[in-house]
């Protein structure tokens, strides 16, 4: 038995854990970046080679993005990923499950992708 129970994790389940544990005043700020820091969408869209992987049995995933947004700003979903399963340094491990194998190779390879893509460029200049 794992000690990630499988739930689905909304933004209405985060703020109501939220205001039980730090009081009805506590709500999460999905918009902050927009409202305190100018930062949207189209600022996103203008970026290039953004990474995000998302472990779905995470709460934290309801707040990313978890579809693409161009050709070089990617989301990967990880259904039996958890807290940083996604993220180890190490590699995978026969403790992982296969969708965190795979998706360590994936991220291993669009990074490798988007460094040899760097290198290729400054090469032109």
């Amino acid at each position: 038995e794992s000690m990630f129970p499988t739930r689905r994790w909304t933004y209405e389940a985060l703020t109501e854990y939220c205001q039980s544990r730090y009081g009805d005043k506590v709500t999460p700020k999905p918009y902050a970046l927009v409202e305190e820091f100018k930062f949207s969408d189209e600022d996103l869209k203008r970026s290039s080679r953004i990474l995000f992987t998302n472990g779905m049995q995470d709460m934290w995933h309801a707040g990313s993005y978890l579809d693409d947004v161009t050709d070089s700003i990617l989301a990967l979903n990880f259904e039996n990923g958890a807290h940083h399963s996604d993220l180890s340094h190490v590699g995978p491990s026969d403790n992982d499950t296969e969708d965190i194998r795979l998706g360590f190779i994936q991220i291993t390879n669009i990074l490798n992708d988007w460094l040899n893509e760097v290198k290729e460029e400054a090469g032109k200049n």
